[in-house]
């Protein structure tokens, strides 16, 4: 009976220790998978490392490629703000200068000069001696002074009433 006991304790001991001995492959089985995982995931989060490091350097490049990029158009705002005042200057100008034209229209409408005094004088006009060039020597610096110089004959300038304006002289 004892000898029977022992032998069902022995099964049963050897059957735990088979077990046991199963469990425990089984066990290291997963612990080897366990540690390839974590292997992968080391390597996965040093190859998301990499990936965060090289957007962050591009990142950079990126804002300094902005940063230029807005200093260029800051430089064309300028430059685009310069010539509208140049614009408007020339505008300016320009007005002036019509309104100085019309106002001299207006003046030399007084007058006729030279030939066109003559014709207008008709038939008993009194001749006119045929005036010489003026010459004035200067030097090239210095502003015409419309004098005649010595010896030389201005063309006569008489005064009109009022003539009708000219087509050349309506607008510029």
């Amino acid at each position: 009976n004892l000898a029977s006991r022992s032998s069902e304790a022995a099964k049963e001991i050897k059957a735990l220790i088979q077990d046991s001995g199963r469990r425990v492959e089984a066990g290291t089985e997963l612990v080897d998978r366990s540690g390839q995982a974590l292997g992968r995931i080391v390597a996965s989060v040093q190859q998301v490392s990499q990936i965060v490091s090289q957007i962050a350097v591009a990142s950079h490049e990126q804002s300094a490629g902005i940063e230029q990029v807005n200093k260029a158009v800051t430089s064309m705002d300028e430059v685009t703000q310069q010539n509208a005042a140049l614009v408007e200057q020339a505008a300016a100008a320009a007005q002036a200068l019509t309104d100085e034209a019309r106002s001299l229209d207006g003046l030399m409408q007084k007058y006729r000069v030279g030939a066109a005094a003559r014709r207008d004088e008709g038939p008993a006009a009194v001749p006119v001696p045929a005036a010489r060039p003026v010459v004035e020597r200067r030097a090239p610096g210095r502003p015409f002074s419309g004098r005649a110089a010595p010896g030389g004959v201005r063309a006569p300038v008489r005064p009109v009433a009022k003539a009708a304006p000219t087509a050349d002289w309506d607008e510029f």
